[in-house]
């Protein structure tokens, strides 16, 4: 399933089983961790590993360090003994919580994805919200599993890694620690006797297989968010298919993943990766009044996301947070005024209602792309006045590139031609976050949007934009990018460096395909 959404992040649940056991099941889990904690015990002359208010005991070492005389008999330290030796029967108790889980994907860092080769990098998912990717392992590497054991709500855990000798038995053991704190693990490690080798083929057993083995599905409808304390007004968030459907927007027609390069050292390329995508309607009278719009922003991961503000030219003397892709429409619903159909915006305009064909039902007038480099902002004195813009990052309108028309030029040209694609997506983020769109609704909304981005790939592979035809112009744009200087002459299309036009000589012209990306020429 994750294969289906190469371009966005994943929950880790969703990258892999999360094993989760029903109370029966762990249980039935717990009784078989008990014999290994036995065996570990002596093997590691750990007599009162498993003993009720022991010096020694699992429940000590599972204690967060304390200073001073309750160092020898911490507190929790036979609660937690407890629960792993006599777990609680009744249903009203949430603690412990067991998860046996089959190990598919390591959790790697960007840089080492980056040093694969081609066939594992592309194998590789980002995960959500993190700085972090995971690899999917080889059919040669998976097969081991991990037993968690939850005690607390604190992060307090035992687990248990399965390792490729069938005797060699690794227990870590986790306590809780403060919020922002690095924990202090330890861990129980030795070589079981032969005799005792079903010890831990029972505890694993089931991996993976029936309940155990499925990831959890994805949400086809969008998820509202509560607003934070500091503002009114909440967002939604969209589900993961039509978050790729904008990813594959941003790269095959914006070619984002060269703005994403282009920050990175000589010899180093960067994949696109969406965080996460979600819509906001924007209606605050103090700062959109008489312009009021709908917003979907669309966050790119950490593996796709580095400062741009140099290409440009731009300082800002802030912390990077990261890029997002933004579209802007005005997504008001339409209302009958005077007899007419018409969008409150727009309704003093003597103009017809402009709606997609596939997504009706909301104004799509006033559209506007945009890439924003996202900085930390200024802390600033209650009562004073806010940052400048310019201390926010940069801000790059791209919204341009929808509106060269001209079909006749001898390169596969954008234009009007991609403005309907990108219209309907928008249009259709707009459609998801309305109350009616749950269940089957969303099924046939997500057909037409899946319809809508195939007659896209159709056009493309027609005009010849694809990956086989822009590849080298995507290389020559990522060069002109780094080396600096470069600007884009709308009124001409050329790219100008040091205020020079291109002659015979020089690279490939990319203004065609590429000019949203440089600075632009006043």
């Amino acid at each position: 399933m994750s294969d289906c959404y190469p371009h966005v992040a994943r929950r880790r649940d969703r990258i892999e089983p999360a094993g989760d056991c029903t109370r029966e099941e762990a249980h039935k889990r717990l009784r078989l961790l008990r014999p290994l904690l036995e065996v570990l015990g002596a093997k590691l002359r750990r007599p009162g590993l498993l003993s009720e208010k022991a010096i020694d005991s699992i429940g000590t070492l599972l204690c967060p360090p304390v200073n001073g005389p309750m160092a020898a008999s911490n507190p929790l330290a036979e609660h937690f003994r407890s629960l792993l030796v006599d777990p609680p029967t009744d249903s009203t108790t949430v603690y412990p919580r067991v998860r046996l889980q089959l190990r598919t994907h390591e959790t790697i860092a960007v840089e080492a994805a980056e040093a694969l080769d081609t066939r594992q990098r592309l194998s590789c998912l980002a995960v959500r919200g993190t700085g972090e990717m995971a690899r999917r392992l080889d059919k040669q590497e998976r097969a081991l599993s991990d037993l968690t054991v939850e005690l607390d709500e604190h992060g307090t855990t035992l687990v248990v890694r399965q390792q490729k000798n069938p005797l060699r038995a690794v227990v870590v053991l986790t306590p809780s620690v403060n919020k922002g704190a690095k924990p202090k693990r330890n861990a129980l490690e030795a070589t079981l006797p032969e005799n005792q080798s079903r010890v831990l083929a029972d505890l694993f057993e089931g991996a993976g297989k029936g309940r155990l083995g499925q990831l959890r599905a994805e949400p086809l409808s969008a998820v509202y968010m509560p607003p934070p304390p500091s503002q009114s007004d909440g967002s939604h968030l969209l589900p993961v298919w039509i978050t790729e459907h904008l990813a594959t927007i941003a790269q095959d027609l914006f070619r984002l993943h060269v703005l994403a390069t282009a920050p990175m050292p000589e010899g180093t390329s960067r994949l696109l990766y969406f965080d996460r995508a979600s819509v906001h309607r924007n209606t605050n009278p103090r700062y959109y009044k008489g312009r009021e719009h709908m917003l979907v922003r669309c966050g790119l991961h950490a593996a796709s996301s580095a400062c741009v503000c140099g290409l440009h030219g731009h300082s800002c003397t802030t912390p990077f947070r990261l890029l997002e892709f933004r579209i802007e429409l005005c997504g008001a619903s339409f209302e009958q005024r005077d007899g007419r159909r018409c969008c409150p915006r727009h309704c003093g305009e003597d103009i017809e209602p402009q709606e997609s064909a596939r997504f009706p039902g909301v104004c799509t007038r006033c559209l506007k792309v945009q890439l924003w480099c996202c900085h930390e902002r200024k802390a600033t004195e209650p009562g004073a006045k806010p940052p400048p813009r310019s201390d926010g990052g940069l801000r790059m309108d791209m919204t341009g590139l929808l509106q060269n028309a001209d079909d006749t030029l001898t390169k596969p040209p954008p234009g009007a031609w991609m403005l309907d694609s990108v219209r309907e997506m928008a249009a259709c983020a707009c459609a998801m976050i309305k109350p009616e769109h749950t269940g089957s609704s969303v099924i046939e909304l997500k057909a037409d949007a899946d319809n809508a981005m195939a007659s896209l790939e159709r056009e493309c592979h027609a005009r010849g934009h694809v990956d086989a035809h822009l590849g080298k112009l995507d290389q020559t744009c990522v060069w002109l990018l780094r080396r600096g200087g470069g600007k884009y002459c709308r009124r001409v299309q050329k790219i100008e460096v040091n205020g020079k036009r291109k002659i015979p000589e020089d690279p490939p012209d990319v203004a065609l395909t590429h000019g949203h990306l440089f600075k632009m020429q006043k």
